[in-house]
C-alpha cells in the first residue's frame, strides 16, 4: 500500500489504552509493511506492547508511537479533503509511523531500527523506556517521527521541557462547620500554601516553567473542617527555573507535604551533532528551505534516550490540531519527510 493508504488504515484502529486488539493490529500492520530483511523484536510491559525492527546494530532509530488518545468512534474514520487527511491521530502520530515505514523500504542500508510503542500518552515508560532498559541499545542518534506544528515545515525539535508531577497535602484539625475556630482548616492552609509556592513561577517567561493545579481534595463533608486535604500539579520546568530550584523552594514553605508522583528529565540535544547537523542538511537539500531548530513545551519519548546520553530529536511529517475533533496531516508533506529520511539514512549508513 502507498502511504496515504498506510496512513488511513491505522488512523482506522482505535489503539486507545487498554484496546489491545487494535493496538496488536497495527503491531501487526507495521511488521507486515517491513522489509523482510529485518529481524523483529516484541515487547510487553504490564500489558503494554512494543516493537523493535533492526537491521544489523543499529546506528540511527525512527521512534513512533501507535498510541492515541480516545475519541468519539467518527474520527477513526479517516477523510482526505484539500489535501489534508482528517482524523484521530492523523498527526500523533500514525503519519509519522507510516513514513518511517515507508523510508526503510526506500533504504538498503545496515544499521538501522524502527521502535513502535503503545504507551506514549501515558508516560512511554512501559514502551520506549522498559525497551531501552532490556536490549542496551544506544544509537548514534534517535529520531521521533513527531508531528511538526511549527507553521514552518520541516523544523527539528532539539529541546523539549522536563516533566515533574507533584502530590501537596496539608494537615489541620477537625471541628464542625459552625465554630471554624475550633479547628484548622487543612483545604485553606492548603490553597494559601500553593498560593505561595505559585508565585515563584512566571508563566510570562520565555520558554519558562509553568505549573498547572489538576486536582484538589479534602476528607469529610461540608459541614466539617477538614484535618487532611491534598491537591495534584504538573510542573513543566526548563533551565528559567530548574527542577532542582523548584524542590527546593517548596521545601523552604512551612506546613506544606510534598511527593514526587511522577517525573521526566528535559530533552537537550546539541544542534551541532554531526548527525543532527546532517539531518538538517538533508532537510534543505529536499525541502529547499531553510530548517530551523526549535525547543517545545511539551515532553515525548525521546527523553529515555537523553537519559542514555544518545542525541535524540523530534523531526515528522506536518500536522496539527493534535488531540482535537480536527486534526489533520498535510499529505504533501508526507513524500517529502519520507525523501529527506531515505536521503539522511543512505548518507549516514552507508
Amino acid at each position: 500500500m502507498n502511504i496515504e493508504e498506510m496512513v488511513k488504515e491505522l488512523v482506522k484502529l482505535e489503539t486507545v489504552e487498554g484496546n489491545q486488539e487494535q493496538i496488536e493490529k497495527g503491531l501487526q500492520l507495521v511488521e507486515k509493511e517491513l522489509p523482510e530483511s529485518f529481524e523483529i523484536q516484541r515487547f510487553k510491559k504490564e500489558g503494554e506492547k512494543s516493537l523493535l525492527a533492526t537491521r544489523g546494530e543499529p546506528e540511527i532509530i525512527l521512534h513512533g508511537h501507535i498510541d492515541v488518545v480516545d475519541a468519539e468512534d467518527d474520527l477513526f474514520q479517516p477523510e482526505a479533503s484539500d489535501g489534508k487527511i482528517y482524523g484521530r491521530g492523523t498527526a500523533d502520530m500514525k503519519a509519522g509511523i507510516a513514513c518511517i515505514v515507508k523510508a526503510a523500504q526506500k533504504v538498503e542500508a545496515q544499521n538501522i531500527g524502527i521502535l513502535v510503542t503503545s504507551d506514549e500518552e501515558r508516560g512511554g515508560f512501559n514502551g520506549t523506556g522498559y525497551v531501552l532498559e532490556a536490549t542496551a541499545i544506544e544509537p548514534e542518534l534517535a529520531i521521533s517521527a513527531e508531528p511538526d506544528d511549527s507553521g514552518s515545515f520541516p523544523s527539528v525539535v532539539t529541546k523539549q521541557k522536563g516533566v515533574l508531577q507533584l502530590q501537596l497535602g496539608a494537615s489541620g484539625e477537625n471541628a464542625h462547620a459552625s465554630k471554624p475556630e475550633k479547628g484548622v482548616n487543612a483545604a485553606e492552609k492548603l490553597v494559601e500554601r500553593y498560593m505561595e509556592f505559585r508565585s515563584g513561577f512566571d508563566h510570562e517567561a520565555e520558554f519558562g516553567t509553568t505549573i498547572n493545579l489538576g486536582n484538589i481534595s479534602a476528607e469529610g463533608p461540608a459541614n466539617q473542617i477538614p484535618d487532611e486535604a491534598s491537591l495534584q500539579v504538573d510542573i513543566r520546568y526548563s533551565g528559567q527555573y530548574s527542577k532542582e530550584e523548584v524542590l527546593e523552594d517548596l521545601k523552604q514553605i512551612e506546613g506544606l507535604e510534598y511527593e514526587i508522583i511522577a517525573e521526566a528529565p528535559m530533552l537537550r540535544t546539541s544542534e551541532d551533532a554531526p548527525e543532527v547537523k546532517a539531518l538538517k542538511d538533508a532537510a534543505e537539500e529536499v525541502s529547499g528551505s531553510e530548517v530551523e531548530f526549535r525547543r517545545e513545551n511539551f515532553a515525548s519519548d525521546m527523553r529515555f534516550f537523553t537519559e542514555k546520553d544518545v542525541p535524540a530529536i523530534c523531526f515528522g511529517p506536518e500536522g496539527y490540531n493534535l488531540h482535537a475533533e480536527d486534526e489533520y496531516v498535510k499529505v504533501d508533506s508526507l513524500k517529502i519527510y519520507c525523501e529527506i529520511l531515505k536521503n539522511f539514512l543512505e548518507s549516514e549508513l552507508n
